[in-house]
């Protein structure tokens, strides 16, 4: 009796701290959009087709933030990298906005130059330039990531070209069978993901709190890959289109000589870069992956059609405003019976085996189809009291603790039981 006693003491300890976790997620915000580079489509930029260095002011412009605050990071190109019209060719095609993206060339071995775009890491926020110079409040603040859309024109003959490398830090780049390799810190990691040659291709890094929310990534909504979140801070600068490295002094240098294959041969765009944590809100997988908001959730059904009109800053932010319902599971726009019998087909499922690295769980869209609501990799009694909160007043049929626990041996009945019993008190405390 004392050992059931002490059982349900510590599962209605686990319980509650759920609870208070889906509280508190359902209050966060989303990520904070630092930079916004949409590679020739700000209206500021006068784009034409033809070299970067020929339009504006020579740069490719950093579309947030305002003229003299500090905060405006644009990319100064190296080589001959160019803008060249999408318009028949958009990453999403409901984003009438975007026409125009920047192609690299590779190297070129006769003039012994390649391609890339240099700028200003993000890296570690209130280490950033924009912290740095009063631009932006970032004091404290050390959780980010970025988002782009990549097309491989063709791929390294040898070794891997990158397609972005943030201060040595942050970084992706492709082998020469199109096969995504991230990377956070030194540690590489060769996921299960690969890029095609004239494809679009969608990838997200993000660390998303702390040392132990690791760095998670992503392509095309899927996730690949999940590393340890530790940090080290970095003077190396932020290079588009080939591999940055520290040139000793603080600044940055790129790896150049003939032969040289680090340089990436295709077409970039709308990279999107932002800070998390404090009071810029959390990162929440259903409203910042781009992927999953701008081309997953639209397919599914029209009430997530795209819509770019109100992002994070209160303007268009090159993605859809449209959000997902929560608990829709079968992703159909509402909350219904069809989402109940998806978490119970979904119940125990995991995708451990299709990650790499010695971070965290994490999910995607994928999971969460199977009931993974809070998005750890797992359905499981997190994700049935989760259910619950989602379901409160909907009329549906829950499943029941012993239909649960029926099927396998954990999590027992009586931590469902009790998952249950919470969620009915918060539902009578708040009538």
């Amino acid at each position: 009796m004392a050992f059931l006693q002490h059982l349900r003491r510590a599962r209605l300890q686990q319980v509650a701290a759920i609870v208070l976790s889906v509280l508190t997620a359902s209050q966060a915000l989303a990520r904070r959009p630092d930079r916004w580079y949409r590679m020739g489509d700000d209206p500021a930029q006068g784009t034409s087709a033809g070299l970067v260095a020929d339009s504006g002011n020579g740069n490719t412009y950093d579309s947030i933030g305002t003229v003299g605050q500090g905060n405006l990071q644009d990319l100064e190109p190296f080589g001959a990298p160019a803008y060249v019209s999408i318009s028949g060719n958009r990453p999403v095609a409901a984003d009438t906005t975007n026409n125009w993206a920047i192609r690299f060339n590779g190297f070129d071995d006769l003039t012994e130059t390649g391609d890339y775009l240099l700028g200003a890491n993000l890296n570690i926020p209130e280490e950033s330039a924009a912290a740095v110079s009063g631009g932006e409040p970032y004091t404290g603040i050390t959780d980010r990531g970025y988002q782009l859309w990549f097309q491989p024109l063709s791929l390294p003959a040898t070794g891997a070209a990158w397609i972005l490398d943030d201060g040595e830090e942050y970084e992706f780049r492709i082998d020469s069978t199109g096969v995504i390799i991230a990377e956070t810190r030194d540690a590489s990691v060769t996921t299960s993901a690969t890029a095609a040659a004239g494809a679009w291709t969608h990838v997200a890094q993000v660390r998303p709190s702390g040392n132990a929310g690791g760095s998670l990534f992503w392509v095309n909504g899927i996730a690949v890959a999940s590393q340890t979140g530790e940090q080290r801070s970095s003077t190396t600068g932020l290079v588009i289109g080939s591999n940055a490295q520290p040139d000793g002094a603080g600044g940055t240098t790129v790896p150049g000589g003939p032969g040289n294959t680090a340089f990436f041969d295709g077409l970039v765009d709308e990279i999107d870069m932002f800070v998390l944590g404090g009071a810029f809100g959390e990162f929440d997988y259903t409203k910042d992956n781009g992927y999953f908001t701008d081309v997953f959730l639209p397919t599914q059904n029209p009430a997530y059609s795209y819509v770019d009109v109100t992002g994070p800053l209160g303007t268009a932010d090159g993605h859809n405003d449209k959000t997902w319902v929560e608990g829709d599971i079968n992703f159909d726009g509402s909350r219904n019976q069809a989402d109940i019998d998806a978490f119970v087909a979904g119940w125990r499922s995991t995708n451990a085996d299709s990650l790499v690295g010695a971070g965290p769980g994490v999910g995607d869209y994928v999971t969460l189809g199977k009931g993974d609501l809070d998005l750890d990799g797992d359905t499981d009694i997190d994700d049935f009291v989760q259910l619950r909160f989602a379901f409160a007043g909907v009329a549906v049929t829950m499943p029941t603790a012993a239909q649960l626990a029926g099927a396998v041996p954990e999590p027992s009945t009586c931590a469902l039981m009790l998952a249950g019993g919470v969620s009915a008190w918060v539902r009578r405390r708040r009538r």
